[in-house]
């Protein structure tokens, strides 16, 4: 029986992964007879059963209730779980995120966090079965790979030319800010437009940002909207400075959906 561990085990992306995976397997399995897709329904069966085998070894740990960010977790691969299993998961996501780049699936594509972390989820599956030591998890800095148009929205006529606000679309891109917000994030030419929404947001809450955003694109639930939240905002410069952060969500052309983010500087210190 092989053990795999993953050391440092990001427990919000974790479960942000387990909800991105679980509806591009099942989009992919509703047209797995299609003539664009290379792999079977046995294939995306035997990837269900890798990504099953993870998530409930890391629910053993009590993940649902335990306040914490990473975790070390041990997991046994039953038989007839294989390290090739793991292969089988990490090549049927990743064409399912080509479809679903492509617009072909209702389900976003992943972003690249998510991507990286399945990836690593994987590659230790098949490194350790192989006999190499564990290699502890590690966030590198992500860029944008998505080529997708931007979505558009009316509605940004009407925004106030003289508040701070960015507007981003529901594949995580800055679509449009205020001259305002641009001077208050110090992104004057430097284009901030197309740029991911964590280019605004402090390292250390990335992948909290990227795992709640997953989430709620997926199942619709946005439990922070019109709640004004007191956060820092990261600058061009990569300084930190306190906001007050309102967030709205308006629907879009073609079914797509933006969110609005309205920023009121405050004291550090109040």
């Amino acid at each position: 029986m092989t053990v795999v561990v993953l050391q440092g085990l990001p427990v919000r992306l974790f479960g942000a992964w387990e909800e991105q995976s679980d509806a591009l397997l099942r989009e992919y399995a509703l047209d797995a007879a299609g003539p664009d897709q290379p792999f079977s329904l046995g294939d995306v069966a035997r990837a269900r059963n890798a990504r099953i085998t993870i998530s409930n070894a890391v629910g053993r740990v009590g993940l649902q209730t335990a306040p914490v960010s990473a975790v070390n977790v041990s997991a046994r691969l039953p038989h007839p779980v294989s390290p090739g299993d793991f292969s089988t998961l990490q090549a049927v996501l990743e064409d399912a995120d080509r479809f679903a780049r492509a617009g072909e699936f209702l389900t976003l594509p992943s972003l690249p966090e998510i991507v990286s972390l399945r990836n690593w989820v994987c590659d230790e599956a098949i490194a350790q079965a192989a006999g190499r030591e564990p290699a502890a998890w590690n966030l590198q800095a992500q860029g944008n790979d998505d080529d997708a148009p931007l979505a558009t929205w009316a509605g940004v006529a009407d925004l106030p030319a003289d508040a701070a606000w960015l507007v981003g679309d529901d594949r995580n891109r800055i679509i449009a800010a205020s001259e305002p917000a641009v001077h208050l994030l110090q992104w004057h030419d430097r284009g901030i437009i197309g740029q991911r929404i964590i280019a605004v947001i402090p390292p250390a809450l990335r992948e909290t940002h990227v795992a709640a955003f997953t989430v709620a694109t997926l199942t619709g639930e946005h439990r922070l909207l019109s709640q004004p939240l007191e956060v820092n905002a990261w600058t061009y410069h990569g300084d930190e400075i306190p906001i007050t952060l309102t967030l709205e969500r308006h629907p879009a052309q073609r079914g797509r959906a933006v969110y609005v983010a309205w920023l009121d500087t405050r004291d550090a210190n109040p």
